[in-house]
């Protein structure tokens, strides 16, 4: 007797949950920054990230 896998995360709505928490962990939408330098010709500038965050590494969360 073969146990489904659905069985074993709760259900496909508890399964559609936790698909969905980690794509959402792992999703930026915006990241206050400090401009530390600005080429007006190109009109870009090179931003340092203002928050320390966790990022996923090879299923390992990192600072």
């Amino acid at each position: 007797m073969s146990v489904h896998p659905q069985s074993l995360a709760g259900g496909e709505q508890q399964s559609i949950k936790v698909l969905a928490d980690s794509i959402f962990s792992m999703l930026r939408v915006s990241l206050p920054g400090i401009i530390e330098s600005y080429d007006p010709i190109a009109n870009t500038c090179t931003v340092q990230q203002a928050l320390k965050g966790h990022t996923a590494d090879e299923g390992r969360k990192t600072v």
